[in-house]
């Protein structure tokens, strides 16, 4: 029999890998659970050069980048709605060790291709200390869910999305294909994120799974339309510290805070601790180092402060050659009140 490919899941990767099997002339058949939260749906869809803690171009961008502005484009001329929308990317550094950082990474030659020859001009009544940091160029961000949703009606107006939770047990396969409702296939692509690692043929797979949550934010950008990136904070809104930014969360070594959510009633906050140890790794014994910081207070006086800190992570297991992980931390205050009471 000709190729016809079952797809099973239709996430950012069953949804490509369908439209370049439509390409291709390649029959196919996508079938999806329907749930109204994936992974897929809430991601963020931001596609940036340089990232993470070490300040790196990622694998590969620049084919990767060209491949993306196609893809997501050609798809935007078929159903007719735009789904990819070039944006600048500033990047705001956190604190004095990512400028010192900074000042040595930018002269990299890797770098100059993605970075914006102008110093960022940002608003400093919209955002607090905005003159630390860089902006890059060939950024994106894809619509997600627009993405998502026009390519699903247009596979089930060719009849090739189904809405079915399929498992494992219900695909029976053999040396020339698969059988599944009845129908018969050449392929079976399983297109289910985490989810696959339930999956007995993906055993050996060493997922590292990470629980992830929803924040809905509404705030005056003032018109600022650029991909902004900083650490994580809280701007209180009255009261006698009305206006000042506040850290309220500290993470582990080399980590980045992501995610944070309250629960319903305000009373507790969660954290998702990601890649901590990046940088440096596992922390051997009690391994320290003395790192000099040059820091300005609130009322603009510049002082000098000596800290011994870790190198590398144990978190969250605190054991002395244990790998690092990533998880979640929950927040309360002591008395129980809610956390912006």
């Amino acid at each position: 029999m000709s190729a016809r490919v079952l797809i099973i899941g239709q996430g950012l990767a069953g949804t490509a890998l369908a439209w370049r099997l439509r390409e291709r002339g390649v029959p196919f058949m996508i079938v999806d659970r329907d749930e109204p939260v994936t992974c897929s749906k809430v991601a963020a869809g931001l596609i940036t050069p340089i990232t993470g803690m070490r300040l790196t171009v990622s694998w590969r961008y620049a084919i990767f980048y060209r491949e993306a502005l196609r893809f997501y484009r050609q798809c935007g001329r078929r159903l007719e709605k735009r789904f990819l929308f070039p944006r600048g990317y500033v990047r705001l550094l956190k604190n004095e060790k990512e400028i010192a950082k900074w000042e040595k990474r930018q002269r990299d030659p890797e770098l100059q291709t993605f970075l914006h020859r102008q110093t960022p001009q940002i608003d400093a009544a919209v955002i607090r200390n905005p003159q630390n940091g860089f902006q890059q160029r060939h950024a994106a961000w894809l619509d997600t869910t627009a993405y998502l949703s026009a390519s699903r009606h247009h596979f089930e107006t060719l009849g090739a999305w189904l809405r079915a939770d399929v498992r494992p047990e219900d695909v029976r396969d053999d040396p020339d294909g698969a059988d599944w409702n009845g129908e018969r296939f050449t392929h079976v692509i399983w297109a289910q994120g985490w989810s696959a690692e339930k999956h007995p043929l993906l055993q050996w797979v060493p997922f590292q799974s990470a629980l992830g949550t929803i924040l809905t934010v509404e705030a005056d950008l003032a018109g600022e339309k650029r991909i902004l990136n900083r650490g994580c904070w809280l701007l209180p809104r009255a009261g006698a510290g009305a206006g000042q930014a506040l850290c309220f969360a500290i993470g582990p070594m080399e980590c980045e805070l992501c995610g944070p959510c309250f629960d319903a009633g305000g009373h507790t906050l969660f954290l998702a601790v990601q890649h901590p140890g990046e940088g440096q790794g596992v922390r051997q014994g009690r391994a320290l180092e003395a790192q000099a910081h040059s820091l300005v207070d609130r009322s603009g006086q510049r002082f000098e402060q000596l800290r011994w800190v870790p190198i590398g992570s144990n978190w969250p297991s605190g054991v002395p050659a244990r790998p690092p992980r990533p998880g979640v931390v929950a927040i309360r205050r002591l008395d129980g009140k809610p956390l912006l009471s």
